[in-house]
Protein backbone atom coordinates (compact mmCIF):
# COMPACT_ATOMS: atom_id res chain seq x y z
CA UNK A 1 0.00 0.00 0.00
CA UNK A 2 2.61 2.44 1.04
CA UNK A 3 4.27 2.46 -2.90
CA UNK A 4 1.25 2.44 -4.59
CA UNK A 5 0.71 -1.96 -5.44
CA UNK A 6 -2.37 -2.33 -3.83
CA UNK A 7 -5.37 0.32 -2.97
CA UNK A 8 -6.01 1.65 0.28
CA UNK A 9 -9.24 -0.24 0.82
CA UNK A 10 -10.35 -2.24 3.99
CA UNK A 11 -7.65 -1.98 7.13
CA UNK A 12 -5.05 -4.37 6.08
CA UNK A 13 -5.24 -6.53 9.65
CA UNK A 14 -8.82 -6.90 9.04
CA UNK A 15 -8.71 -7.56 5.29
CA UNK A 16 -5.63 -10.46 5.99
CA UNK A 17 -8.27 -11.93 9.24
CA UNK A 18 -11.02 -12.53 6.99
CA UNK A 19 -8.72 -14.07 3.97
CA UNK A 20 -7.00 -16.39 6.60
CA UNK A 21 -10.48 -17.62 7.96
CA UNK A 22 -11.55 -18.00 4.55
CA UNK A 23 -8.46 -20.55 3.73
CA UNK A 24 -9.33 -22.71 6.99
CA UNK A 25 -12.94 -23.03 5.67
CA UNK A 26 -12.22 -23.97 2.23
CA UNK A 27 -9.64 -26.04 2.85
CA UNK A 28 -11.21 -27.40 5.57
CA UNK A 29 -14.01 -28.63 3.47
CA UNK A 30 -12.36 -29.25 0.43
CA UNK A 31 -9.54 -31.83 2.28
CA UNK A 32 -12.67 -33.47 4.51
CA UNK A 33 -15.15 -33.86 1.74
CA UNK A 34 -17.40 -31.67 2.94
CA UNK A 35 -20.19 -30.45 0.49
CA UNK A 36 -20.17 -27.73 -1.16
CA UNK A 37 -16.57 -27.42 -1.55
CA UNK A 38 -13.81 -27.15 -4.16
CA UNK A 39 -12.14 -29.94 -5.74
CA UNK A 40 -8.80 -30.44 -4.51
CA UNK A 41 -6.82 -29.97 -7.12
CA UNK A 42 -8.35 -26.66 -7.46
CA UNK A 43 -8.23 -25.10 -4.22
CA UNK A 44 -5.00 -23.39 -4.51
CA UNK A 45 -5.91 -21.40 -7.41
CA UNK A 46 -9.10 -20.42 -6.16
CA UNK A 47 -7.43 -18.94 -3.20
CA UNK A 48 -4.61 -17.17 -5.10
CA UNK A 49 -7.16 -15.63 -7.09
CA UNK A 50 -9.16 -14.15 -4.37
CA UNK A 51 -6.38 -13.33 -2.40
CA UNK A 52 -4.96 -11.67 -5.56
CA UNK A 53 -8.04 -9.72 -6.57
CA UNK A 54 -8.76 -8.74 -2.75
CA UNK A 55 -5.40 -7.00 -2.24
CA UNK A 56 -4.86 -5.72 -5.55
CA UNK A 57 -7.76 -5.08 -7.04
CA UNK A 58 -7.62 -7.22 -9.66
CA UNK A 59 -5.89 -10.53 -11.08
CA UNK A 60 -1.85 -10.17 -11.82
Amino acid sequence: RADGSAPVTVPAAELSTALNLMNESVMTAAFAGHQPSIPDHRVLDNLVHIWTTSIYGAAV
